[in-house]
């Protein structure tokens, strides 16, 4: 740790003295300064866990950004949330194949409040990432669709996970991209609203 540098980003990786074993945690930091010789760091985003319906590649850190800020405008507060791409949500709706790739994002909102965000979001979206607004601009990613699901679902979620999962429950953290199907599909049977 003392051959960090500031403003420099990195994976975290972790080994024993005799450095035999890693384990790659997946976490990309930035080194923002220092506290006498320890780092202090700011989380940027897990490995694979972007967005990416038409290469664009949206970090988890920018979607993180327009959807905090989107909230924020629309002066309602999130529990939890998470994002699938929509070849995922087609799987599961018989197959279907949407006509132009979205991003659908989960979200848990506090005391169960229900608020037309998905507008917001999209255009936070698109001031925050210029390749994910040029793609807009084309037509070639529709708008973002947002579920609104019932409170205590990412709580449900995370027992879902560890059950259907070899990981320890120490580890678990809320994948913000979900890759797999039966999550996917847990989630939507949880859907208290649709805002499109």
């Amino acid at each position: 740790m003392d051959q960090v540098e500031v403003d420099k980003t990195y994976e975290l990786v972790i080994t024993n003295p005799s450095g035999l074993y890693r384990y790659r945690f997946g976490d990309v930091v930035t080194v923002v300064g220092h506290h006498n010789t320890c780092p202090v760091i700011e989380f940027q985003y897990r490995q694979g866990q972007f967005l990416n319906v038409r290469a664009e590649k949206t970090s988890e850190n920018t979607f993180y950004h327009a959807l905090s800020a989107s909230l924020r405008r629309s002066g309602v507060k999130m529990v939890d949330y998470c994002c699938a791409e929509s070849v995922i949500v087609d799987q599961i709706e018989s197959g279907k194949s949407s006509s132009t790739p979205c991003y659908h994002v989960f979200v848990e909102l506090e005391k169960g409040e229900t608020t037309n965000i998905q507008i917001p979001i999209d255009e936070e979206l698109k001031s925050i990432s210029y390749i994910y607004a040029s793609f807009r601009r084309k037509g070639s990613i529709s708008p973002i669709k947002v579920y609104i699901v019932r409170p205590g679902t990412f709580t449900e979620l995370r027992t879902y996970m560890i059950e259907n999962t070899t990981g320890s429950p120490n580890q678990y953290k809320v994948p913000r991209v979900l890759r797999k199907p039966d999550a996917v599909k847990f989630l939507m049977d949880r859907v208290d609203s649709c805002l499109l």
